[in-house]
């Protein structure tokens, strides 16, 4: 992993994760890591029978095993909040409180979102932000448009920002931007991300400001973000 320097004054950490170097030192150090941090995966299709998730309860309660075995001792549903897929929250709640009770007490079950972010989704989520976060939590799931990026981004992350800050949080909230992965637009005859690990695809931006951003200057190891995003969860 190598970082680059930020030129503001404000508290922001900005790092890119590169390949394949990164990938081989995450396989290397996978076991080390699970004995001394608490994983949280916090990006879960989970439920069953919602959006893109398992199609049963038997499959869910598979992956849920198997994510428990892998030492992740906490998930985020997040089922899709889009224009192609209606989030109803009330009903979630319910589908995230059945899935708790069939596989018992690991991992622990919390609901999100994949939100959307769109126009409308921004206004809904300014207007009443417990609907979309995590839990009963501070914390959002943004995704970004798959293709474009509107141009309208920096005011709407502005107002988001200038929100908080109204609200008196701001200062104690951690925001990350970043992604999961990059796309390929015909390079090399490929569309997506499934299907290689091309730098493109994983040298990753990472921008991070509020608590616990300062530790994410320069050089960065793994072990140091999940630390961070654990202890500000």
């Amino acid at each position: 992993m190598s970082g680059s320097k930020s030129g503001s004054s404000l508290p922001i950490g900005c790092a890119y994760f590169e390949t394949p170097g990164a990938v081989l030192n995450i396989v290397r150090c996978r076991q080390n890591l699970l004995k001394i941090l608490s994983v949280i995966d916090i990006h879960c299709h989970i439920l069953p029978e919602v959006d893109d998730g398992p199609k049963s309860w038997e499959t869910s309660e598979a992956m849920c095993r198997m994510a428990s075995q892998d030492g992740i001792e906490q998930m985020v549903a997040t089922p899709h909040a889009n224009d192609r897929y209606y989030y109803d929250r009330a009903y979630l709640a319910q589908l995230l409180k059945q899935l708790q009770q069939r596989i018992g007490p690991s991992p622990q079950l919390s609901l999100g979102c994949d939100f959307h972010l769109s126009f409308e989704n921004m206004q809904a989520a300014l207007e009443k932000p417990e609907r979309w976060c995590i839990g009963n939590t501070h914390y959002l799931l943004v995704e970004f448009n798959n293709f474009s990026i509107p141009p309208q981004m920096d005011d709407w992350l502005a107002n988001i920002l200038e929100s908080l800050d109204a609200r008196g949080i701001l200062d104690d909230t951690l925001v990350i931007v970043t992604s999961d992965h990059g796309e390929n637009f015909g390079e090399g005859g490929l569309i997506g991300h499934g299907f290689s690990l091309d730098e493109r695809l994983v040298h990753v931006p990472f921008v991070a400001s509020g608590p616990g951003s300062e530790r994410l200057k320069g050089f960065l190891d793994n072990t140091i973000i999940y630390r961070i995003l654990k202890e500000n969860l």
